[in-house]
């Protein structure tokens, strides 16, 4: 009769369930965009996953320095390992309230972007992931540099 070995078991399960699809694994990612050079303040990135089912959707809101840091499932946890579509989105006059989560934020964001007179900072391609030349894989220090055009 064979036995089973439980703290054995137990290490290869809290192993399976730090991967990808459980919030663990993450990098810490940090990052600045800029339009033209200049820092952009109050923009959404979004790491959305290259290939359906690798990684992890992540966002970040840039600070006046135009400095972000990537959340997943917590704020600034960071992004799952692998290759993204980035959107960054920007408009002027929009401002979201505090939110409590991602859906939230987006929702917040929406909301505040309809009914504001808005005009967007950044070309749209960038918003759109199916036209987003940003490409970007999280690298392993978690520094990331967007480098926008305002003529795209």
């Amino acid at each position: 009769m064979r036995r089973f070995h439980w703290p054995g078991m137990a290490v290869a399960l809290a192993a399976a369930l730090a991967g990808p699809g459980c919030g663990g694994g993450k990098v810490p990612v940090t990052g600045t965009v800029q339009v033209d050079g200049k820092p952009l303040e109050g923009a959404t990135v979004t790491f959305h996953p290259a290939e359906q089912g690798k990684g992890q959707m992540a966002t970040g809101t840039t600070d006046k320095d135009g400095v972000f840091r990537l959340s997943t499932t917590k704020p600034n946890d960071g992004a799952v390992p692998g290759e993204y579509k980035v959107t960054v989105t920007a408009v002027e006059g929009a401002v979201a309230p505090p939110a409590k989560g991602m859906k939230d934020a987006f929702q917040g964001y929406e909301k505040a972007r309809k009914e504001t007179k808005s005009k967007s900072l950044v070309p749209a391609s960038y918003g759109d992931p199916n036209k987003t030349e940003l490409r970007q894989k999280v690298p392993p220090d978690g520094k990331v540099t967007l480098d926008l055009k305002s003529g795209t």
